[in-house]
């Protein structure tokens, strides 16, 4: 009779002990689900700083400031072009490299055609069969 008490007292703290670790691990998996919160609303804290200090160091005003500033830059580049090809010296020089490289690429294009037309002829010479020696 003992041994029957001592069986059913061993099982329910048995039970109870089981009944304290699930609770225990279900606090455990609700306590890193929660870290796991946390460290995610962190992480989306720091973005949204990061993006608030990258915006602020490149403004509207200053895009279109840089944008103005280029159009000058553009410009001033226009007025040095006209000025240097105004100027009839530089202007045959440029006309003279200008015909100089239509020359050279004409030829080169001759030469392409040349090759090309000389190609099946050389194609064929290769494909016409050899006579072996007996």
């Amino acid at each position: 009779m003992v041994a029957l008490k001592l069986k059913k007292m061993f099982e329910q703290t048995k039970s109870k002990s089981l009944g304290m670790l699930q609770m225990l691990e279900s606090t455990i998996a609700e306590v890193e689900g929660a870290a796991l919160n946390v460290d995610v609303h962190e992480a989306l804290k720091t973005g949204d700083r990061v993006i608030r200090e990258l915006r602020a160091q490149a403004t509207l005003d200053e895009f279109q400031e840089l944008y103005e500033n280029l159009g000058q830059h553009d410009e001033v580049a226009e007025f040095i072009e006209k000025t240097v090809i105004g100027d009839e010296e530089y202007s045959n020089e440029l006309k003279e490299l200008e015909n100089e490289l239509a020359n050279v690429a004409k030829s080169k294009d001759k030469r392409k055609s040349e090759i090309k037309d000389d190609m099946p002829a050389k194609r064929k010479k290769v494909e016409e069969p050899v006579a072996l020696p007996s």
